[in-house]
């Protein structure tokens, strides 16, 4: 069965994604023993540069503040800025713009997202 996510459910598939996205970076930072993702066996994935404007076949750059690209760490950083303490609300809960930050997300975790 595939998730769905609906307005009420979107803030923990953010999380999720998110969670996901930093754990592959922090095991594939520096000093790690661990490479987590056969695309990028030589890589430190908090490093890469991830083409914002082809994510899934869809621009997701609206959700990072207009880049057209960043760095893995720096989508991480950027999303989590848009998220009050708690994380209750998230880019203002605007489900469009929170989608494009959890497909992008989700696209490094099932490496399907690419560099410009």
């Amino acid at each position: 069965m595939i998730a769905k996510a609906t307005a009420s459910t979107m803030n923990p598939m953010l999380k999720a994604q998110m969670l996901a996205t930093a754990l592959d970076v922090w095991f594939t930072g520096p000093g790690s023993t661990v490479a987590s993702r056969q695309f990028l066996p030589h890589s430190i994935l908090g490093g890469v540069v991830i083409d914002l404007t082809h994510v899934k076949g869809t621009n997701v750059s609206s959700a990072f503040g207009g880049a057209t690209s960043l760095t893995v760490s720096q989508m991480l950083t950027y999303a989590a800025s848009q998220s009050n303490t708690g994380g209750s609300v998230w880019y203002a809960n605007v489900k469009a713009t929170q989608t494009k930050a959890k497909d992008a997300f989700d696209a490094i975790n099932n490496q399907v997202a690419y560099g410009p």
